[in-house]
């Protein structure tokens, strides 16, 4: 009887397990994967836009599912979904044959109060805003893109989540961007927060966004990479006290620079300028400075900036680094 017991214990945890373990597709993916291939492959504008519809009802109708935190939407090469604690973020684009991709967005986000999870659709008010960079944008109202990278940040006990994301603006320019994401008691997105210190030319600035040329590509990925802080210490000399030959030349003080090479996990981006000053503003003729990374490093809550990251310096034996440990490891979109 016992040697029975020990079996079916071992068969229940087993089970069990299998259960923990399983795969939750969505349903209705045959319709998903259906209207994906038409937006990704069709040559009509019209039929990529009108499938888009189909597409993006769907999804709303899915995510309203209880299980819908659960589902696994890797099937999907449109989607890119971040996953947090109690949220989703789900976005996509439509790429057009101008060579624009127009941004779409859903977000999924369990309410604390009442364990029911909001479905919000996200709005790109891009084209409306006059300054998107100091622009702080509620109720769903979003500054378009499609994110790749989520960081978790925790302010005064308050989660917020800095994303990192790509737009394909048009068939001229494209545009990378660091966004800022939080949610209200009622589960409405908020993007956007004045969390970075310190970026060159810019005050104060709710997100960044970097546009360049459709022709080139702009690394910002968050990694672990190293770098140089100088401290400049001056040494004073002896100095001669009252001396009689007024003519006798002073020592000069001695200046000694101290560099200490540090590592931390940091955003890194190229730095990003025109091909010369007759065309500041055209964006077509931007490009990334590949000898140029630069980087934000997370300081007391803020993403402080520091130049000159040096990614040739691989993380070696003395710096104590597990990648195994790695604190995100989200799936790059398809797009670029």
């Amino acid at each position: 009887m016992k040697q029975l017991v020990i079996i079916i214990s071992f068969l229940l945890s087993n089970v069990l397990m299998a259960q923990k373990n399983t795969i939750i597709y969505p349903p209705q993916l045959d319709s998903l994967l259906y209207y994906e291939n038409i937006i990704i492959n069709n040559r009509s504008d019209f039929e990529k836009l009108q499938s888009n519809e189909y597409f993006n009802r769907l999804m709303i109708e899915i995510l309203s599912y209880p299980d819908a935190y659960k589902f696994n939407f890797d099937t999907l090469k449109l989607l890119s979904v971040l996953k947090g604690e109690d949220f989703l973020l789900i976005t996509w684009g439509v790429p057009l044959n101008n060579g624009k991709t127009i941004p779409f967005g859903l977000t999924l986000k369990k309410i604390p109060r009442n364990n029911f999870y909001k479905i919000v659709e996200l709005k790109n008010v891009k084209d409306s805003l006059e300054d998107p960079e100091q622009a702080i944008l509620k109720n769903g109202d979003w500054y378009g893109a499609i994110y790749y990278q989520m960081i978790p940040v925790e302010v005064n006990d308050i989660k917020y989540y800095t994303l990192l994301g790509w737009d394909g603006e048009n068939g001229l320019y494209q545009s990378k961007v660091i966004d800022i994401l939080g949610f209200s008691y009622n589960g409405q997105t908020i993007f956007g927060k004045r969390m970075f210190k310190n970026i060159p030319d810019k005050k104060n600035p709710t997100r960044l966004i970097f546009r360049y040329s459709t022709e080139a590509i702009m690394s910002l990925k968050y990694e672990r990479q190293s770098y140089e802080i100088s401290i400049t210490k001056t040494k004073q000399k002896n100095k001669p006290k009252n001396s009689r030959n007024q003519s006798k030349a002073q020592k000069a003080d001695k200046k000694i620079v101290k560099t200490k090479r540090y590592f931390d996990e940091m955003i890194i981006y190229n730095s990003i300028s025109p091909l010369n000053k007759f065309v500041e503003g055209q964006y077509q003729f931007y490009f990334p400075n590949a000898e140029d990374l630069v980087g934000l490093q997370l300081i007391d809550n803020k993403w402080v900036y520091r130049p000159n990251i040096d990614a040739r310096n691989a993380p070696d034996t003395h710096d104590n680094y597990d990648p195994s440990k790695k604190k995100i490891t989200n799936k790059v979109p398809q797009y670029n």
